[in-house]
């Protein structure tokens, strides 16, 4: 069956450069090409969501956060592994929609993409990813890069699993579903 599995950006996929203009900044974190990659062999969509409130903050613009995701895309491409969709909030304000822990982004993302919600997961570095995956009603995994282990440490929410790496998640995305 082919899931919506939604990725956070910073601190998942790539390393977390904060409010990162730079397209040549982009570093994947180690093992995350591969574990996309599974993901696409499998035939699962990938997407992936990210908060972007430097835009909302002035300290950079709609089209730098283009430029850093097209870089990405880039990367990502080099190393075999695909995403479908990029999708991002440039609000700062926590009541914005797209902004997590709300699901605007991840609605957005199932309707492009044309799968439930209900059958897909999130993976996510922090307490605004995992929270927006349960609302969404999707499963959660929350990696220990960028923010992940001192998230865990707190103890402040209750993802489905918790793993080292986006490819530990992957690995337990496909073990599981």
């Amino acid at each position: 069956m082919r899931r919506l599995i939604l990725l956070d950006r910073d601190g998942t996929v790539m390393v977390n450069k904060h409010y990162l203009v730079d397209p040549d900044g982009v570093e994947l974190i180690p093992g995350v090409a591969e574990g996309i990659q599974r993901l696409n062999e499998a035939g699962h969509a990938v997407a992936i969501i990210s908060n972007q409130s430097g835009v909302a903050r002035g300290m950079m613009t709609v089209n730098d956060v283009a430029k850093v995701n097209a870089r990405l895309l880039a990367v990502l491409h080099i190393h075999g592994a695909a995403v479908d969709n990029i999708y991002f909030c440039p609000e700062v304000d926590d009541d914005a929609p797209c902004r997590k822990p709300n699901t605007g982004m991840l609605e957005q993302a199932a309707r492009d993409m044309e799968l439930p919600l209900a059958e897909g997961v999130v993976v996510g570095d922090n307490v605004a990813d995992i929270e927006a995956g349960k609302r969404a009603g999707c499963r959660t995994v929350l990696v220990r890069t960028g923010y992940g282990a001192d998230v865990e440490k707190a103890g402040t929410v209750m993802p489905d699993a918790t793993v080292d790496s986006l490819r530990e998640a992957v690995e337990w995305i496909l073990a599981e579903l």
